[in-house]
């Protein structure tokens, strides 16, 4: 996209013809100018990695607008980068470099730049010349280059309506917070996640690992009632004087008395006593 002399966008050689100089003269003339008013889009790295392709989502609804561009800024070409390389699903590696590798197609012409009727792509080449600091941005996070970019494509495109689309809750705070209105992708166009082969391994032993655990008795150890506590009370000890212990014992022995020794027996056999109890010796 360039400017006119009058500064009026028009796309580029091969685009829709309502777009080059002739067609907005024509809008001017049919007093449809203000539809010129561009809206573009800055699609968050989640939304390229769980959602369908650029080419298949109907961005016009989604945004509300009769022409859109969509805008790729560097942080999420390098969070694709990484991606491609450190996920740690190979399913969202597989992605991020087959979106990558459509990506480069367009930029390099091998295809239109023109994704759907009335969405155009364009590439940011150039991070955020901006004072992180001063918008409450912090350079170490990814997220905030993409809010910082889009800051700063808004101070040059004041006229025009700027959103990003993301389904991260965290970038849609901090977008709202400096003014950026943020839309969520449709949930009709989110992709259904399948199993890798990597993950179906592991499905598949985490499920033998619990058919082998459920196989296997649960052992317990309980009380007679059933349970693991057993509750005793005990009595507080007392402590006694030296007459209630005399008493104590003589009551004692009252009622077991000493059993008295029974007489020898007069036979020829010699008995022998031995602590109460006689046993006899035959002589």
């Amino acid at each position: 996209m360039d400017l006119n002399p009058v500064g009026i966008r028009r796309w580029t050689a091969g685009k829709p013809p309502e777009w080059t100089f002739a067609g907005l003269k024509n809008k001017a003339k049919s007093g449809n100018l203000a539809s010129s008013r561009m809206t573009y889009l800055f699609v968050d790295t989640n939304v390229l990695l769980h959602y369908r392709r650029i080419e298949e989502i109907d961005w016009l609804n989604l945004s509300k607008s009769p022409e859109v561009v969509i805008v790729l800024c560097p942080a999420v070409i390098r969070e694709l980068d990484h991606h491609k390389v450190s996920h740690s699903q190979n399913k969202f590696r597989q992605r991020a470099q087959a979106i990558i590798t459509s990506l480069y197609s367009r930029l390099s012409g091998a295809e239109s730049d023109l994704i759907r009727d009335g969405v155009r792509l364009e590439f940011l080449a150039e991070d955020p010349d901006l004072d992180f600091g001063k918008h409450k941005l912090r350079t170490e996070l990814a997220d905030d280059w993409i809010v910082a970019s889009i800051l700063d494509w808004r101070q040059k495109h004041q006229s025009d309506e700027i959103k990003i689309v993301s389904a991260d809750l965290g970038v849609s705070i901090k977008a709202k917070a400096q003014g950026i209105p943020a839309l969520s992708p449709l949930e009709a166009d989110k992709l259904v996640e399948e199993l890798d082969a990597d993950e179906k391994r592991i499905k598949k032993l985490q499920e033998e690992l619990a058919e082998i655990k459920n196989a296997l008795p649960d052992l317990k150890l309980c009380f007679a009632d059933g349970q693991n506590i057993l509750r005793i009370k005990m009595q507080r000890p007392f402590a006694l004087d030296t007459n209630q212990l005399e008493s104590g014992l003589q009551q004692v022995r009252e009622k077991h008395p000493f059993l008295a020794v029974p007489p020898e027996p007069v036979t020829k056999a010699k008995s022998q006593w031995v602590t109460g109890y006689a046993f006899q010796c035959q002589a």
